[in-house]
């Protein structure tokens, strides 16, 4: 119905063509529950679909293009703290009226983009502000990485993987099922701060991101690491490697990148990183274990300009680092959700300060 109208269906609409072409003989009650909680029953109310519900339906792949290419236009706009405009929309993405219009009625749903519309209730005129989480999109890809990142946003930060933003980074993301399997090192950063960051110095975070995510790829993929694909944290890093040593050495070098690196005074950007060797199996360019979430939760015990080591890690490299770099222990911590300590190392050299102290288990 939306592909062929333009517009959202009622439930009396849907309820006719339920019953006429599909010979359902429920209820008019009966099948607008299957739309509308709570016991819904009149029959004017309009029935929207989220992106991710129009994207499991026959028929939309185009819209959903549109959506996604609509979504690099939200990066750009919000870069320039402008708005994003139906005529811009349509003249960039060469579209006809319809296709605009249903631009415009997926965007209304999609609050983690746009917020403050203006124009009219058919949508034959529309305008959006970019929402304040429309940063994390910047690296997305795909449907597939928009309603991952999606879905992370919403579920964890409550406020806060379209095309690839052309002034972005490319980082080159592992597909299929090219990644190890077995024991394997995982990766993970993040920029410190980074949402008060945002919010007060929009513009050039934008610019200080691209950077950071061109030291960052630099670093892991000249050790032989595999950035992951998008995890809907728009502001770190997920990489795998083979050698737990390449992994030391990837997350050396990046730190050592960043710290040189001239940032403005208003975006002093500190990364900290994790790193945590374990079982794992490759699906879908990601991977579900254990040791993917122990890696997540290694990585929020640390600060900013450190790199925390796992014991499993230090076990395998510890008689086989590169004499110039040092893994010192810390004591025992225990990870959140975990019940067991357990030894955590930080890498250390002569030639960089990398924060040294970790913070002891709350008593």
């Amino acid at each position: 119905y939306f592909v062929a109208n333009a517009r959202w269906p009622t439930l009396g609409e849907l309820y006719q063509g339920a019953t006429r072409e599909f010979a359902i003989e429920d209820s008019f009650q009966t099948v607008s529950g299957m739309f509308k909680s709570e016991g819904v029953v009149d029959g004017d109310v309009a029935i929207s679909l989220s992106v991710e519900q129009l994207h499991r339906c026959q028929g939309t792949q185009a819209d959903i293009e549109n959506f996604m290419s609509a979504l690099r236009l939200a990066v750009e706009a919000d870069q320039a703290m402008r708005r994003i405009t139906r005529d811009e929309a349509a003249r960039e993405l060469n579209l006809d009226d319809v296709a605009a219009t249903k631009l415009g009625r997926m965007l209304a749903l999609a609050p983690d983009i746009c917020r403050d519309r203006e124009g009219d209730d058919d949508y034959s005129a529309w305008s959006f502000l970019t929402s304040y989480n429309v940063h994390f999109f910047r690296r997305v890809k795909s449907i597939d990485d928009y309603l991952a990142t999606v879905a992370n946003v919403n579920l964890t930060n409550g406020f806060v993987s379209a095309l690839a933003v052309a002034q972005t980074t490319r980082v080159n993301h592992e597909d299929g099922d090219g990644l190890p399997d077995g024991v394997v090192t995982f990766l993970m950063t993040d920029v410190v701060e980074s949402t008060q960051l945002w919010l007060q110095n929009r513009a050039q975070m934008y610019g200080a991101m691209r950077r950071h995510d061109q030291l960052l790829a630099a670093a892991i993929e000249a050790n032989h690491g595999v950035v992951l694909k998008e995890r809907g944290e728009g502001d770190s890093f997920f990489a795998v490697f083979h050698r737990p040593t390449d992994a030391l050495v990837a997350a050396f070098d990046a730190q050592a990148a960043l710290m040189s690196e001239r940032w403005t005074d208003n975006v002093p950007l500190m990364v900290r990183m994790a790193i945590l060797t374990g079982e794992a199996e490759a699906h879908d360019r990601d991977y579900r274990s254990p040791a993917v979430n122990r890696c997540a939760k290694l990585r929020r015990r640390a600060v900013g300009n450190q790199i925390l080591v796992s014991e499993t890690t230090y076990s395998i490299v510890a008689d086989i680092l590169r004499e110039d770099m040092r893994l010192v222990g810390v004591g025992k911590r225990r990870l959140e959700g975990h019940d067991r300590p357990e030894e955590v190392y930080v890498l250390q050299h002569a030639e960089l300060p990398l924060e040294p102290a970790v913070q002891e288990d709350a008593s």
